[in-house]
Protein backbone atom coordinates (compact mmCIF):
# COMPACT_ATOMS: atom_id res chain seq x y z
CA UNK A 1 0.00 0.00 0.00
CA UNK A 2 0.72 3.61 -0.87
CA UNK A 3 1.43 5.83 2.02
CA UNK A 4 -1.00 8.91 2.12
CA UNK A 5 1.15 11.69 3.65
CA UNK A 6 4.16 12.77 2.55
CA UNK A 7 7.67 12.78 3.76
CA UNK A 8 9.69 16.36 4.03
CA UNK A 9 12.73 14.99 6.19
CA UNK A 10 15.23 15.29 3.33
CA UNK A 11 14.31 18.41 2.14
CA UNK A 12 16.68 21.50 2.05
CA UNK A 13 19.47 19.01 3.35
CA UNK A 14 17.36 17.87 6.67
CA UNK A 15 16.68 21.61 7.27
CA UNK A 16 12.55 20.94 6.25
CA UNK A 17 11.84 19.29 9.78
CA UNK A 18 13.44 21.36 12.13
CA UNK A 19 12.10 25.47 12.59
CA UNK A 20 15.68 25.54 14.02
CA UNK A 21 18.09 24.14 11.01
CA UNK A 22 15.34 25.79 8.61
CA UNK A 23 16.40 29.31 10.36
CA UNK A 24 19.93 28.37 10.26
CA UNK A 25 19.84 27.71 6.43
CA UNK A 26 17.84 31.18 5.48
CA UNK A 27 20.81 32.77 7.33
CA UNK A 28 23.23 31.38 4.90
CA UNK A 29 20.93 32.32 2.15
CA UNK A 30 20.23 35.55 3.51
CA UNK A 31 23.98 36.28 3.83
CA UNK A 32 24.79 34.94 0.40
CA UNK A 33 22.23 37.60 -0.84
CA UNK A 34 23.74 40.49 1.10
CA UNK A 35 27.08 38.97 -0.28
CA UNK A 36 26.29 38.93 -3.55
CA UNK A 37 28.70 40.92 -6.46
CA UNK A 38 27.03 41.87 -9.63
CA UNK A 39 30.36 40.94 -11.60
CA UNK A 40 29.59 39.55 -15.38
CA UNK A 41 30.10 36.59 -16.21
CA UNK A 42 31.42 35.57 -12.41
CA UNK A 43 27.72 36.22 -11.10
CA UNK A 44 26.05 34.03 -12.88
CA UNK A 45 27.07 30.70 -11.09
CA UNK A 46 26.50 32.11 -7.66
CA UNK A 47 23.39 34.03 -8.85
CA UNK A 48 21.72 31.00 -10.08
CA UNK A 49 22.51 29.09 -6.75
CA UNK A 50 20.18 31.44 -4.58
CA UNK A 51 17.25 31.19 -7.74
CA UNK A 52 17.76 27.65 -6.35
CA UNK A 53 18.03 27.98 -2.74
CA UNK A 54 15.10 30.87 -2.58
CA UNK A 55 12.97 28.62 -4.63
CA UNK A 56 13.31 25.48 -2.20
CA UNK A 57 12.82 27.66 0.87
CA UNK A 58 9.54 29.09 -0.64
CA UNK A 59 8.53 25.46 -1.63
CA UNK A 60 9.11 24.02 2.07
CA UNK A 61 7.28 26.42 2.99
CA UNK A 62 4.31 26.21 0.89
CA UNK A 63 4.08 22.70 1.94
CA UNK A 64 4.56 23.43 5.78
CA UNK A 65 1.90 25.75 5.42
CA UNK A 66 -0.12 23.81 3.29
CA UNK A 67 -0.52 20.86 5.51
CA UNK A 68 -1.33 22.91 8.31
CA UNK A 69 -3.01 26.40 7.84
CA UNK A 70 -2.22 27.18 11.62
CA UNK A 71 1.32 26.21 11.73
CA UNK A 72 2.34 29.43 13.37
CA UNK A 73 6.39 28.49 13.04
CA UNK A 74 5.95 28.17 9.08
CA UNK A 75 3.91 31.26 9.34
CA UNK A 76 7.07 32.90 10.90
CA UNK A 77 9.05 31.24 8.25
CA UNK A 78 7.03 32.47 5.06
CA UNK A 79 7.31 36.07 6.72
CA UNK A 80 11.37 35.41 6.59
CA UNK A 81 11.18 33.76 2.90
CA UNK A 82 9.22 36.72 1.68
CA UNK A 83 11.55 39.20 3.03
CA UNK A 84 14.24 37.40 1.05
CA UNK A 85 12.29 37.18 -1.50
CA UNK A 86 12.29 40.83 -1.51
CA UNK A 87 15.76 41.02 -1.27
CA UNK A 88 17.03 39.10 -3.89
CA UNK A 89 13.95 41.15 -6.07
CA UNK A 90 16.13 44.05 -5.04
CA UNK A 91 19.55 42.53 -6.91
CA UNK A 92 17.83 41.59 -9.94
CA UNK A 93 16.36 45.09 -10.43
CA UNK A 94 20.45 46.09 -10.01
CA UNK A 95 20.77 43.66 -12.90
CA UNK A 96 17.93 45.24 -14.71
CA UNK A 97 20.16 48.51 -14.81
CA UNK A 98 23.37 46.78 -15.60
CA UNK A 99 21.71 45.28 -18.28
CA UNK A 100 19.98 48.88 -19.88
CA UNK A 101 23.41 50.71 -18.77
CA UNK A 102 25.38 47.97 -20.82
CA UNK A 103 26.24 49.21 -24.26
CA UNK A 104 25.10 47.14 -27.28
CA UNK A 105 28.47 45.30 -28.60
CA UNK A 106 28.94 44.41 -24.68
CA UNK A 107 25.26 43.18 -23.99
CA UNK A 108 25.58 40.85 -27.19
CA UNK A 109 28.66 39.50 -26.22
CA UNK A 110 27.88 38.20 -22.69
CA UNK A 111 24.35 37.05 -23.58
CA UNK A 112 25.94 35.18 -26.51
CA UNK A 113 28.52 33.69 -24.42
CA UNK A 114 25.14 31.19 -22.16
CA UNK A 115 23.90 29.82 -25.14
CA UNK A 116 20.07 29.26 -24.76
CA UNK A 117 19.93 30.74 -21.22
CA UNK A 118 20.39 33.71 -22.64
CA UNK A 119 16.58 33.86 -23.55
CA UNK A 120 16.58 34.59 -19.74
CA UNK A 121 18.68 38.12 -19.75
CA UNK A 122 17.29 39.12 -23.10
CA UNK A 123 13.87 38.80 -20.96
CA UNK A 124 14.93 40.85 -17.91
CA UNK A 125 16.26 43.11 -20.46
CA UNK A 126 13.47 43.47 -22.29
CA UNK A 127 10.99 43.82 -19.51
CA UNK A 128 13.25 46.27 -17.72
CA UNK A 129 12.78 48.96 -20.53
CA UNK A 130 8.97 48.46 -19.41
CA UNK A 131 9.49 49.99 -15.63
CA UNK A 132 10.08 52.67 -13.50
CA UNK A 133 13.69 53.44 -12.59
CA UNK A 134 15.34 51.49 -9.83
CA UNK A 135 14.78 53.54 -7.09
CA UNK A 136 10.90 53.61 -7.54
CA UNK A 137 10.37 49.74 -8.22
CA UNK A 138 12.86 48.96 -5.69
CA UNK A 139 10.15 50.78 -3.33
CA UNK A 140 7.23 49.02 -4.77
CA UNK A 141 9.17 45.95 -4.09
CA UNK A 142 9.44 47.22 -0.45
CA UNK A 143 5.75 48.36 -0.34
CA UNK A 144 4.87 44.83 -1.47
CA UNK A 145 6.45 42.64 1.04
CA UNK A 146 3.10 43.91 3.70
CA UNK A 147 0.92 45.71 1.00
CA UNK A 148 0.14 43.07 -1.79
CA UNK A 149 1.96 40.21 -0.85
CA UNK A 150 0.57 40.68 2.87
CA UNK A 151 -3.23 41.10 1.75
CA UNK A 152 -3.05 37.19 0.12
CA UNK A 153 -1.79 35.71 3.36
CA UNK A 154 -4.67 37.77 5.02
CA UNK A 155 -7.08 36.25 2.36
CA UNK A 156 -5.37 32.22 2.90
CA UNK A 157 -4.85 33.36 6.64
CA UNK A 158 -8.72 34.31 7.05
CA UNK A 159 -10.32 31.64 4.93
CA UNK A 160 -8.16 28.99 6.85
CA UNK A 161 -9.71 29.42 9.91
CA UNK A 162 -13.46 29.67 8.99
CA UNK A 163 -15.59 26.58 9.98
CA UNK A 164 -18.40 26.25 8.20
CA UNK A 165 -21.93 24.57 10.36
CA UNK A 166 -23.01 21.42 7.99
CA UNK A 167 -25.53 19.94 10.08
CA UNK A 168 -24.10 20.42 13.32
CA UNK A 169 -20.43 19.69 12.62
CA UNK A 170 -17.39 22.19 11.85
CA UNK A 171 -15.78 21.88 8.72
CA UNK A 172 -13.01 23.68 7.14
CA UNK A 173 -13.12 24.61 3.59
CA UNK A 174 -11.12 21.78 2.36
CA UNK A 175 -13.25 19.33 4.39
CA UNK A 176 -16.48 20.98 2.68
CA UNK A 177 -15.04 21.06 -0.37
CA UNK A 178 -14.86 17.50 -1.03
CA UNK A 179 -19.03 17.29 -0.55
CA UNK A 180 -19.15 19.66 -3.45
CA UNK A 181 -18.85 16.20 -5.17
CA UNK A 182 -20.70 14.40 -3.47
CA UNK A 183 -22.74 11.44 -5.50
CA UNK A 184 -25.94 12.65 -3.06
CA UNK A 185 -27.42 15.93 -4.80
CA UNK A 186 -28.75 17.31 -1.66
CA UNK A 187 -25.09 16.70 -0.03
CA UNK A 188 -23.87 19.08 -2.76
CA UNK A 189 -26.26 21.47 -2.66
CA UNK A 190 -26.86 21.94 1.00
CA UNK A 191 -22.68 22.23 1.37
CA UNK A 192 -22.76 24.99 -1.12
CA UNK A 193 -25.58 26.99 0.51
CA UNK A 194 -23.52 26.89 4.02
CA UNK A 195 -20.62 28.33 1.97
CA UNK A 196 -22.74 31.10 0.23
CA UNK A 197 -24.16 32.18 3.65
CA UNK A 198 -21.00 31.90 5.49
CA UNK A 199 -18.98 33.48 2.97
CA UNK A 200 -21.98 36.04 2.45
CA UNK A 201 -21.68 37.02 6.62
CA UNK A 202 -17.88 37.74 5.92
CA UNK A 203 -18.27 39.36 2.41
CA UNK A 204 -17.14 42.72 3.80
CA UNK A 205 -13.59 41.46 4.59
CA UNK A 206 -13.12 39.77 1.32
CA UNK A 207 -13.74 42.80 -0.27
CA UNK A 208 -11.77 44.69 1.59
CA UNK A 209 -9.06 42.67 0.48
CA UNK A 210 -9.40 41.69 -3.19
CA UNK A 211 -10.68 45.90 -3.81
CA UNK A 212 -7.15 46.54 -2.02
CA UNK A 213 -5.22 43.99 -3.44
CA UNK A 214 -6.04 44.96 -7.32
CA UNK A 215 -6.18 48.53 -6.83
CA UNK A 216 -2.46 48.27 -5.66
CA UNK A 217 -2.04 46.74 -8.68
CA UNK A 218 -3.13 48.84 -10.79
CA UNK A 219 -1.43 52.04 -9.30
CA UNK A 220 1.72 49.81 -9.96
CA UNK A 221 0.62 49.56 -13.54
CA UNK A 222 -0.52 53.15 -13.74
CA UNK A 223 3.43 54.15 -12.16
CA UNK A 224 4.97 52.50 -15.23
CA UNK A 225 2.72 53.60 -17.55
CA UNK A 226 0.50 49.90 -18.22
CA UNK A 227 -2.41 50.85 -20.22
CA UNK A 228 -3.39 47.45 -20.27
CA UNK A 229 -4.32 45.30 -16.66
CA UNK A 230 -3.53 42.04 -18.62
CA UNK A 231 -0.02 43.42 -19.24
CA UNK A 232 1.37 41.70 -16.10
CA UNK A 233 0.09 38.34 -17.32
CA UNK A 234 1.02 38.52 -20.89
CA UNK A 235 4.38 39.26 -19.75
CA UNK A 236 4.73 36.95 -17.01
CA UNK A 237 3.45 33.83 -19.37
CA UNK A 238 5.36 35.12 -22.50
CA UNK A 239 2.27 35.38 -24.26
CA UNK A 240 0.53 37.33 -26.90
CA UNK A 241 -2.86 39.81 -26.11
CA UNK A 242 -3.57 38.30 -29.94
CA UNK A 243 -2.95 34.68 -28.89
CA UNK A 244 -5.29 34.55 -26.09
CA UNK A 245 -7.95 36.56 -27.58
CA UNK A 246 -7.98 34.17 -30.40
CA UNK A 247 -8.34 31.35 -27.82
CA UNK A 248 -11.33 32.99 -26.01
CA UNK A 249 -12.70 33.72 -29.10
CA UNK A 250 -12.45 30.09 -30.20
CA UNK A 251 -14.23 29.20 -26.82
CA UNK A 252 -16.89 31.90 -27.40
CA UNK A 253 -17.80 30.57 -30.49
CA UNK A 254 -18.34 26.95 -29.48
CA UNK A 255 -20.78 26.99 -26.46
CA UNK A 256 -23.17 25.68 -28.50
CA UNK A 257 -22.03 21.99 -28.28
CA UNK A 258 -20.99 22.80 -24.68
CA UNK A 259 -24.76 23.31 -23.42
CA UNK A 260 -25.95 20.53 -25.58
CA UNK A 261 -23.74 18.38 -23.40
CA UNK A 262 -25.08 20.20 -20.28
CA UNK A 263 -28.78 18.93 -21.38
CA UNK A 264 -27.85 15.28 -22.06
CA UNK A 265 -26.43 15.42 -18.73
CA UNK A 266 -28.84 17.05 -16.42
CA UNK A 267 -30.93 14.20 -18.50
CA UNK A 268 -28.80 11.51 -16.95
CA UNK A 269 -28.73 12.76 -13.35
CA UNK A 270 -32.76 12.85 -13.56
CA UNK A 271 -32.96 16.53 -14.23
CA UNK A 272 -34.16 19.17 -16.48
CA UNK A 273 -31.51 21.08 -16.61
CA UNK A 274 -28.16 21.76 -14.17
CA UNK A 275 -27.59 23.39 -11.23
CA UNK A 276 -24.27 25.30 -10.39
CA UNK A 277 -24.29 22.21 -8.06
CA UNK A 278 -24.89 19.53 -10.84
CA UNK A 279 -22.58 20.73 -13.23
CA UNK A 280 -19.29 18.94 -11.82
CA UNK A 281 -21.39 15.73 -10.68
CA UNK A 282 -20.97 12.49 -11.59
CA UNK A 283 -23.43 10.67 -13.86
CA UNK A 284 -22.20 7.50 -11.86
CA UNK A 285 -24.04 6.22 -8.76
CA UNK A 286 -22.85 4.74 -5.66
CA UNK A 287 -19.85 2.28 -5.99
CA UNK A 288 -19.12 2.99 -9.81
CA UNK A 289 -17.49 6.51 -8.49
CA UNK A 290 -15.22 5.07 -5.36
CA UNK A 291 -11.87 4.11 -6.32
CA UNK A 292 -9.26 3.85 -3.72
CA UNK A 293 -5.72 5.30 -3.59
CA UNK A 294 -3.77 3.05 -4.21
CA UNK A 295 -6.02 1.56 -7.59
CA UNK A 296 -5.82 5.35 -8.34
CA UNK A 297 -1.90 5.32 -8.38
CA UNK A 298 -1.53 2.08 -9.67
CA UNK A 299 -3.61 2.93 -12.89
CA UNK A 300 -1.88 6.25 -13.57
CA UNK A 301 1.66 3.88 -13.19
CA UNK A 302 0.55 2.04 -15.65
CA UNK A 303 -1.10 4.48 -18.13
CA UNK A 304 1.57 6.78 -18.22
CA UNK A 305 3.92 4.02 -18.60
CA UNK A 306 1.96 3.10 -22.39
CA UNK A 307 2.54 6.37 -23.22
CA UNK A 308 6.41 7.17 -22.01
CA UNK A 309 8.40 4.85 -19.82
CA UNK A 310 10.25 7.21 -18.28
CA UNK A 311 6.84 8.68 -17.38
CA UNK A 312 5.86 5.60 -15.79
CA UNK A 313 9.05 4.87 -14.07
CA UNK A 314 9.00 8.10 -12.44
CA UNK A 315 5.10 8.05 -11.30
CA UNK A 316 5.88 5.01 -9.54
CA UNK A 317 9.08 7.17 -7.95
CA UNK A 318 7.19 9.43 -6.87
CA UNK A 319 4.46 7.88 -5.10
CA UNK A 320 6.31 5.11 -3.47
CA UNK A 321 8.92 7.70 -2.11
CA UNK A 322 6.38 9.90 -0.90
CA UNK A 323 6.57 12.52 -2.35
CA UNK A 324 2.50 13.28 -2.14
CA UNK A 325 0.24 14.26 0.60
CA UNK A 326 -3.35 12.64 -0.10
CA UNK A 327 -4.82 11.89 3.24
CA UNK A 328 -7.77 14.12 4.81
CA UNK A 329 -7.16 16.69 7.34
CA UNK A 330 -8.54 19.11 9.59
CA UNK A 331 -5.37 21.51 9.21
CA UNK A 332 -4.79 21.27 5.85
CA UNK A 333 -5.23 23.66 2.84
CA UNK A 334 -8.24 23.48 0.61
CA UNK A 335 -7.10 22.53 -3.04
CA UNK A 336 -4.08 20.93 -4.46
CA UNK A 337 -0.31 21.76 -5.94
CA UNK A 338 2.48 20.64 -7.06
CA UNK A 339 5.83 22.54 -5.97
CA UNK A 340 9.39 22.11 -7.31
CA UNK A 341 12.33 21.62 -5.09
CA UNK A 342 15.20 22.46 -7.29
CA UNK A 343 17.78 21.85 -4.94
CA UNK A 344 16.42 18.35 -3.95
CA UNK A 345 15.66 17.85 -7.16
CA UNK A 346 11.98 16.43 -6.27
CA UNK A 347 8.90 17.82 -6.01
CA UNK A 348 6.08 17.81 -3.06
CA UNK A 349 2.46 17.27 -4.21
CA UNK A 350 -0.29 18.25 -1.55
CA UNK A 351 -4.11 17.23 -2.40
CA UNK A 352 -7.42 15.35 -0.77
CA UNK A 353 -7.92 12.29 -2.40
CA UNK A 354 -11.28 11.47 -1.95
CA UNK A 355 -11.93 8.14 -3.53
CA UNK A 356 -13.16 9.34 -6.67
CA UNK A 357 -12.03 9.30 -10.43
CA UNK A 358 -12.08 13.05 -9.93
CA UNK A 359 -9.10 13.07 -7.44
CA UNK A 360 -7.51 10.31 -9.39
CA UNK A 361 -7.60 12.98 -12.28
CA UNK A 362 -5.81 15.53 -9.55
CA UNK A 363 -3.02 13.18 -9.04
CA UNK A 364 -2.30 12.50 -12.25
CA UNK A 365 -2.56 16.43 -12.94
CA UNK A 366 -0.11 17.09 -9.97
CA UNK A 367 2.21 14.30 -11.20
CA UNK A 368 2.77 15.52 -14.70
CA UNK A 369 3.77 19.21 -13.00
CA UNK A 370 6.08 17.51 -11.18
CA UNK A 371 7.42 15.05 -14.58
CA UNK A 372 7.81 18.52 -16.11
CA UNK A 373 10.24 19.24 -12.94
CA UNK A 374 12.16 16.17 -13.74
CA UNK A 375 12.29 16.45 -17.51
CA UNK A 376 14.35 20.49 -16.80
CA UNK A 377 16.07 19.51 -13.20
CA UNK A 378 19.63 19.34 -14.51
CA UNK A 379 19.63 22.24 -16.83
CA UNK A 380 20.43 25.78 -15.62
CA UNK A 381 18.23 27.87 -13.66
CA UNK A 382 18.17 30.92 -15.82
CA UNK A 383 16.17 28.06 -18.33
CA UNK A 384 13.85 26.87 -15.49
CA UNK A 385 11.60 29.54 -15.39
CA UNK A 386 8.48 28.25 -17.13
CA UNK A 387 5.13 30.76 -16.90
CA UNK A 388 1.88 28.86 -15.99
CA UNK A 389 0.65 28.72 -18.86
CA UNK A 390 3.03 26.36 -20.32
CA UNK A 391 3.38 24.23 -16.84
CA UNK A 392 0.00 23.84 -17.02
CA UNK A 393 0.47 22.32 -20.47
CA UNK A 394 2.21 19.16 -18.47
CA UNK A 395 -0.07 18.52 -15.94
CA UNK A 396 -3.54 18.72 -18.12
CA UNK A 397 -1.41 16.73 -20.92
CA UNK A 398 -0.99 13.68 -18.00
CA UNK A 399 -4.60 14.12 -16.55
CA UNK A 400 -6.11 13.74 -20.67
CA UNK A 401 -3.85 10.86 -20.77
CA UNK A 402 -5.53 8.96 -18.04
CA UNK A 403 -9.12 10.12 -19.37
CA UNK A 404 -7.98 8.97 -22.95
CA UNK A 405 -6.84 5.51 -22.07
CA UNK A 406 -9.41 4.45 -19.71
CA UNK A 407 -12.19 5.65 -22.45
CA UNK A 408 -10.61 3.81 -25.12
CA UNK A 409 -10.35 0.47 -23.01
CA UNK A 410 -13.59 1.10 -21.60
CA UNK A 411 -16.04 -2.09 -21.21
CA UNK A 412 -19.22 -1.44 -22.42
CA UNK A 413 -20.94 1.85 -23.66
CA UNK A 414 -21.66 2.45 -19.73
CA UNK A 415 -18.30 2.74 -18.48
CA UNK A 416 -17.60 4.90 -21.92
CA UNK A 417 -20.19 7.23 -21.21
CA UNK A 418 -19.41 7.79 -17.67
CA UNK A 419 -15.53 8.27 -18.48
CA UNK A 420 -16.90 10.45 -21.23
CA UNK A 421 -18.89 12.23 -18.86
CA UNK A 422 -15.73 12.60 -16.64
CA UNK A 423 -13.77 14.41 -19.65
CA UNK A 424 -16.33 16.39 -20.91
CA UNK A 425 -17.30 18.24 -17.33
CA UNK A 426 -13.16 18.99 -17.32
CA UNK A 427 -14.08 20.40 -21.07
CA UNK A 428 -16.98 22.54 -19.55
CA UNK A 429 -14.75 23.74 -16.48
CA UNK A 430 -12.12 24.52 -18.43
CA UNK A 431 -14.24 26.03 -21.39
CA UNK A 432 -16.94 27.46 -19.57
CA UNK A 433 -16.14 27.67 -15.64
CA UNK A 434 -12.64 29.29 -16.74
CA UNK A 435 -13.76 31.47 -19.13
CA UNK A 436 -16.32 32.79 -16.47
CA UNK A 437 -13.46 33.88 -14.05
CA UNK A 438 -11.57 35.84 -16.78
CA UNK A 439 -14.90 37.72 -17.44
CA UNK A 440 -15.05 38.51 -14.21
CA UNK A 441 -11.19 39.37 -13.68
CA UNK A 442 -11.54 41.21 -16.05
CA UNK A 443 -14.81 43.22 -15.10
CA UNK A 444 -13.34 43.74 -12.00
CA UNK A 445 -10.26 45.20 -12.82
CA UNK A 446 -12.10 47.68 -14.68
CA UNK A 447 -14.49 48.54 -12.41
CA UNK A 448 -11.87 49.05 -9.78
CA UNK A 449 -9.91 52.12 -12.33
CA UNK A 450 -13.22 54.21 -11.06
CA UNK A 451 -13.58 53.32 -7.24
CA UNK A 452 -14.42 50.71 -4.68
CA UNK A 453 -17.10 48.08 -5.68
CA UNK A 454 -19.04 46.99 -2.94
CA UNK A 455 -20.02 43.58 -2.06
CA UNK A 456 -23.06 43.32 -3.46
CA UNK A 457 -21.82 44.65 -6.78
CA UNK A 458 -19.30 42.10 -6.97
CA UNK A 459 -21.40 39.00 -6.32
CA UNK A 460 -23.59 40.47 -9.51
CA UNK A 461 -20.66 41.09 -11.44
CA UNK A 462 -19.92 37.08 -10.28
CA UNK A 463 -22.88 36.10 -11.48
CA UNK A 464 -22.88 37.98 -14.56
CA UNK A 465 -19.77 36.77 -15.69
CA UNK A 466 -20.46 33.28 -14.64
CA UNK A 467 -24.04 33.18 -16.66
CA UNK A 468 -21.75 34.66 -20.01
CA UNK A 469 -19.59 32.33 -19.35
CA UNK A 470 -21.83 29.50 -19.23
CA UNK A 471 -23.88 30.32 -22.11
CA UNK A 472 -26.85 30.57 -19.50
CA UNK A 473 -27.24 26.90 -19.36
CA UNK A 474 -27.49 27.00 -15.52
CA UNK A 475 -30.26 26.78 -13.22
CA UNK A 476 -28.09 29.16 -10.45
CA UNK A 477 -25.09 30.56 -10.21
CA UNK A 478 -22.26 30.95 -7.02
CA UNK A 479 -22.56 35.10 -6.05
CA UNK A 480 -20.00 34.13 -3.57
CA UNK A 481 -17.56 32.25 -5.74
CA UNK A 482 -14.93 35.39 -5.85
CA UNK A 483 -14.63 35.03 -2.40
CA UNK A 484 -14.37 31.55 -2.31
CA UNK A 485 -11.73 31.05 -5.28
CA UNK A 486 -8.06 31.40 -3.99
CA UNK A 487 -6.89 31.98 -7.51
CA UNK A 488 -8.25 35.69 -7.84
CA UNK A 489 -5.94 36.17 -4.67
CA UNK A 490 -2.94 35.33 -6.19
CA UNK A 491 -0.15 38.59 -6.17
CA UNK A 492 2.11 36.69 -8.24
CA UNK A 493 0.48 35.12 -10.48
CA UNK A 494 -2.55 37.91 -11.82
CA UNK A 495 -4.93 36.66 -13.81
CA UNK A 496 -3.83 32.93 -12.69
CA UNK A 497 -7.00 31.17 -14.70
CA UNK A 498 -6.50 31.89 -17.92
CA UNK A 499 -3.45 29.89 -17.69
CA UNK A 500 -5.56 26.57 -16.88
CA UNK A 501 -7.79 27.04 -19.96
CA UNK A 502 -4.58 27.69 -22.19
CA UNK A 503 -2.73 24.97 -20.43
CA UNK A 504 -5.27 22.46 -21.78
CA UNK A 505 -6.30 23.10 -25.20
CA UNK A 506 -2.71 23.61 -25.57
CA UNK A 507 -2.06 20.31 -24.17
CA UNK A 508 -4.76 18.71 -26.56
CA UNK A 509 -2.93 19.97 -29.53
CA UNK A 510 0.45 19.10 -27.87
CA UNK A 511 -1.09 14.90 -27.39
CA UNK A 512 -2.67 15.43 -30.94
CA UNK A 513 0.59 16.50 -33.10
CA UNK A 514 3.13 14.10 -30.99
CA UNK A 515 1.32 10.97 -29.72
CA UNK A 516 1.44 9.18 -33.23
CA UNK A 517 4.81 10.93 -34.07
CA UNK A 518 6.81 7.50 -33.43
CA UNK A 519 8.87 9.10 -30.76
CA UNK A 520 6.42 10.63 -28.34
CA UNK A 521 8.62 10.51 -25.07
CA UNK A 522 11.62 12.19 -26.75
CA UNK A 523 9.54 14.70 -28.90
CA UNK A 524 7.64 15.61 -25.22
CA UNK A 525 10.30 15.96 -23.13
CA UNK A 526 12.11 17.89 -25.70
CA UNK A 527 9.46 20.80 -25.66
CA UNK A 528 9.04 20.59 -21.35
CA UNK A 529 12.58 21.17 -21.75
CA UNK A 530 12.24 24.01 -24.11
CA UNK A 531 9.57 25.56 -22.43
CA UNK A 532 11.23 27.51 -20.08
CA UNK A 533 13.48 29.63 -22.52
CA UNK A 534 11.11 30.57 -25.47
CA UNK A 535 8.03 32.37 -25.63
CA UNK A 536 4.44 30.21 -26.04
CA UNK A 537 4.48 31.03 -29.74
CA UNK A 538 7.57 30.16 -30.37
CA UNK A 539 7.57 26.57 -28.64
CA UNK A 540 4.33 25.87 -30.29
CA UNK A 541 6.28 27.03 -33.76
CA UNK A 542 9.48 24.95 -33.23
CA UNK A 543 8.11 21.77 -31.77
CA UNK A 544 4.46 21.40 -33.37
CA UNK A 545 4.44 23.83 -36.58
CA UNK A 546 1.31 26.04 -35.49
CA UNK A 547 0.91 29.79 -34.71
CA UNK A 548 -1.02 29.96 -31.56
CA UNK A 549 -2.25 33.72 -32.58
CA UNK A 550 -4.71 31.97 -35.37
CA UNK A 551 -8.22 30.95 -34.27
CA UNK A 552 -7.70 27.52 -36.32
CA UNK A 553 -5.02 25.91 -34.04
CA UNK A 554 -7.47 26.32 -30.81
CA UNK A 555 -10.65 25.70 -33.15
CA UNK A 556 -8.93 22.54 -33.58
CA UNK A 557 -8.07 21.42 -30.37
CA UNK A 558 -11.94 22.07 -29.64
CA UNK A 559 -13.22 20.17 -32.63
CA UNK A 560 -11.63 17.00 -30.79
CA UNK A 561 -13.72 17.62 -28.10
CA UNK A 562 -16.70 18.66 -30.07
CA UNK A 563 -16.81 15.28 -31.13
CA UNK A 564 -16.57 13.41 -27.91
CA UNK A 565 -19.81 15.37 -27.05
CA UNK A 566 -21.59 13.90 -30.17
CA UNK A 567 -20.39 10.57 -28.61
CA UNK A 568 -21.43 11.08 -25.43
CA UNK A 569 -25.41 11.85 -26.84
CA UNK A 570 -25.28 9.13 -28.58
CA UNK A 571 -24.44 6.82 -25.98
CA UNK A 572 -27.07 8.28 -23.65
CA UNK A 573 -29.53 8.26 -25.55
CA UNK A 574 -29.36 4.70 -26.05
CA UNK A 575 -28.37 3.49 -22.35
Amino acid sequence: MFALDWDLSNLMNGAAAAPQEFHLTLDKLEQDIKQFKLEIPEMFGPYQNIMDALYEAESVVCCLTGENTSNSEATQLEARVNALRADFEKVKLKLDEMLLQMPESQYEKIASSLGQSRFYLDERRKNAKQKMPLDKESLVNDLSVSGLHGLMTLYFTYMGEIEFDLEGKKLNLSKLENLFYDPDRTVRIESLRVMEEELKKRESVFAQILNNLVDFRLRSYSARGWDDYLHETLQANRTSRKTVEAMWAAIAANKEPLVRFMKAKASLLGLNSLSYADYRASIGKGDQTKITYDDAANAIIDLFSEASPKMGAFAKRAIENQWVSASISDTKRAGGFCTNLPVSKESRILMTFSDSLSSQGTLAHELGHAFHNEAMKELPAMMRTVPYNLAETASTMCEMMVHDNAIRNAKGDKEKLFLLDDQLTDYMIFNMDLHSRFLFDSAFHEARKVGFISPSEISEMMVEAQREGFAGALDDYLPHFWAYKMHFYLTDAPFYNWTYTFGYLFSLGVYAKLRDSGAFEEKYIALLQDSGSMSAEELAKKHLGVDLTRIDFWQGAIDMLNGQIEEYIRLAKDI
